[in-house]
């Protein structure tokens, strides 16, 4: 009970004496100050109806989750069946299936932009997530990122700005994750365009701000003159799982992971990321980074300075999915290589075994099949006494992308590693190497 003075007291009675009729005559009564352990159990059911309460808006968040990630693979998946159904329509039209077939790839664009942000934020909250550490040049990520924005922007009626006439780029060789930088750049790049009208305009640009003997402070501003955002959202724009809703160039409304990984991206490369923004003016983010300086760089020379000659190379190829199987021996085909097949990891190996030496110049390695997965394939046919097991050219070509999975592929003996989808220039680029 509570006291006069405001506090939280325990009350006991205990009885002490009786008359001679058994009716009690006396009792003790105590008091005590019981105000902490009060106050510490009403803040822990406090504690409680709070987590209650987020974990039933978290419940909330990743219902609406799915349910947007289940509109957002069906729309493009909807465009891509009747894109192609279309087409067979107009087969007599030298123009219009071009033009579907440009519909379909963006609608593949799309889906292939949702599913790396899905692995990315599983692996975020998994606690997995690890940026590279490898050199590379800044310029050449701005450079592509420009290219494939101007482009993006001129397909939306949009006008460009910036690009290294607005940019002040001193060190230009770093040691880090040009992967992720770039990622990240093309996540808010997109979203300028994907969330813009016809007639506004992108501006993206990045300074060097301040130099020391290891690391170059740099700024990378990306600005829009699109729909911009509430007050409101603004709040949860860099959450999990929120979308504004907001119409789009695109028709994508997308998953609303693409902020909250580029933050978390951005916190694990030590930087800042800075939002501003008003509804129907347009948004502006500052993402600012330490970069390493890379103290010995590189000059990198093409790889491959004349087209490739595959003529006369024989290649086995190890899918046992018949869609794949068939795509990937077109392309092989088509490179001028002679292809055999394998349905699996075994197969693989009887058929390199019962072959005469030096027949195979590359084997293509799935990795998940039945009978014998890929990495275990690859090591028995490394282990097999013969010359040419240990010269032959093993790939993986798998949708397994992970970097942990492209360490094992390389453990296991590989020479390098193809991430589905495979496209001709990912082929000609890895057969490159």
């Amino acid at each position: 009970m509570k006291g006069q003075d405001g506090k939280w007291h325990a009350c006991s009675i205990i009885p002490q004496t009786y008359d001679k009729n058994h009716n009690l005559t006396n009792v003790l009564m105590t008091l005590s100050d019981i105000d902490d352990i009060k106050k510490r159990e009403l803040e822990a059911k406090e504690k409680l109806k709070e987590a209650a309460i987020e974990a039933k808006q978290a419940n909330l968040a990743k219902t609406n989750f799915l349910r947007r990630i289940s509109h957002d693979i069906r729309t493009p998946l909807n465009g891509i069946v009747g894109m192609i159904n279309l087409s067979e329509r107009y087969s007599n039209d030298t123009d219009k299936p071009y033009e579907c077939k440009e519909k379909v790839l963006t609608s593949l664009d799309y889906l292939l932009s949702l599913i790396n942000d899905i692995l990315d934020m599983n692996k975020v909250e998994s606690g997995t997530l690890v940026l590279e550490n490898k050199p590379f040049n800044l310029i050449d990520i701005i450079n592509k990122i420009i290219a494939i924005v101007e482009t993006n922007c001129e397909q939306h009626n949009i006008q460009f700005f910036g690009g290294k006439d607005m940019s002040k780029i001193i060190h230009r060789n770093f040691v880090g994750s040009g992967e992720y930088l770039n990622r990240l750049l093309m996540n808010i790049a997109s979203n300028a365009i994907k969330y813009n009208r016809e007639g506004g305009s992108v501006t993206l640009y990045c300074t060097e701000l301040s130099s020391d003997d290891t690391h170059a402070l740099y700024e990378f501003v990306c600005k829009d003159t699109g729909l911009g955002m509430s007050e409101e959202f603004q709040k949860h724009a860099f959450e999990p799982f929120t979308c504004e809703g907001k119409p789009t160039t695109t028709g994508y409304n997308g998953t609303g992971l693409g902020l909250s990984i580029v933050k978390d991206i951005v916190e694990m490369m030590h930087g800042t990321i800075q939002m501003e923004s008003k509804e129907n003016v347009g948004t502006t983010f500052r993402i600012l980074l330490p970069l390493q300086i890379d103290p010995n760089p590189q000059i990198i020379k093409p790889i491959q300075t004349k087209p490739l000659n595959l003529t006369n190379k024989k290649a086995l190829l190890v899918e046992d999915n018949d869609i794949n199987l068939e795509i990937a021996t077109i392309l092989l085909q088509d490179l001028g290589l002679d292809v055999s097949t394998a349905r699996n990891g075994q197969e693989a190996i009887d058929q390199f075994k019962k072959s005469k030496l030096y027949t195979f110049d590359y084997i293509f390695m799935d990795i998940m099949m039945p009978v014998k997965d890929g990495l275990e394939a690859t090591k028995e046919i490394r282990a097999l006494p013969r010359s040419d097991a240990k010269s032959v050219h093993i790939l993986a070509m798998s949708a397994n992308a992970f970097e942990s999975d492209i360490q094992e592929c390389l453990k296991a003996g590989m020479d390098g590693h193809i991430a589905k989808p495979i496209t001709m220039e990912l082929l000609k680029e890895k057969l490159a190497k």
